[in-house]
């Protein structure tokens, strides 16, 4: 096997962050990893088209590369297609169960599906495993956003949301903007909105990417006028 980078997807789907790459040891062929290596270099530039030709490529040449799968995933979250992104998820895992950032982007397609209890059951798996896991605070993080902004009122709890959110946080030095966008919307779902603008005024302060600073922008307006952020599915 040979180290392979990969773009983790460490964000929730509306605002999906590549603040991190990791580098795994996966793949048989020289070539497809190549491929697979130019794909996540045309991913990080938002060259969509490139990244999908060539990890497309990548999987033909060798199937059992995993990464190849996850950062396809990644693409096709940017392009909308989630029902294709679920597909590589799972691909992504069946490669490799234990890298938990695959399960935690599959909770999520999930969720923006409709697939409410799968999502929630993905992602309380993660964070069962707590810092035995390799991605528990982005576990954390997802089950903060996910009991604070589903639309679906049985699944939400605002407490448990400030809970998870907090944690997160404090196990990230406060420094992730998306935790941050986290924590603001689990205040507002407690109906603290002045804690919920400060923390979406302070995630903002450090953003970068310019979608995820309009996502920010947009929470904040909603939090501002007293009202709490609500996902919508995609069928």
């Amino acid at each position: 096997m040979r180290v392979v980078p990969l773009i983790a997807a460490l964000g929730l789907l509306s605002r999906l962050a590549f603040a991190e790459d990791v580098s795994v040891a996966a793949g048989k062929s020289p070539a497809a990893i190549k491929l697979q290596n130019s794909g996540v270099d045309y991913l990080r530039n938002g060259d969509y088209a490139n990244a999908r030709k060539n990890l497309d490529e990548a999987i033909r040449l060798d199937p059992t590369l995993w990464p190849a799968y996850l950062n396809r995933a990644i693409v096709n979250v940017r392009e909308h297609r989630l029902k294709a992104a679920l597909e590589d998820t799972t691909m992504a895992l069946s490669g490799r169960s234990s890298f938990s950032q695959s399960a935690i982007l599959r909770g999520q397609i999930n969720s923006k599906l409709g697939n409410y209890d799968a999502a929630l059951r993905e992602l309380k798996q993660v964070a069962s495993l707590g810092s035995r896991g390799n991605a528990y605070p982005q576990a954390l993080n997802g089950l903060a956003w996910f009991h604070a902004t589903c639309p679906e009122t049985r699944y939400r709890n605002g407490r448990v949301a400030l809970t998870e959110a907090t944690k997160a946080c404090g196990l990230t030095n406060y420094q992730k903007p998306e935790f941050l966008d986290t924590l603001a919307a689990a205040y507002a779902e407690t109906g603290d909105f002045d804690r919920a603008v400060q923390f979406e005024e302070k995630a903002l302060s450090i953003r970068e990417s310019p979608d995820n600073v309009n996502d920010s922008r947009k929470h904040l307006a909603s939090f501002e006028q007293h009202r709490p952020w609500r996902e919508t599915a995609t069928n």
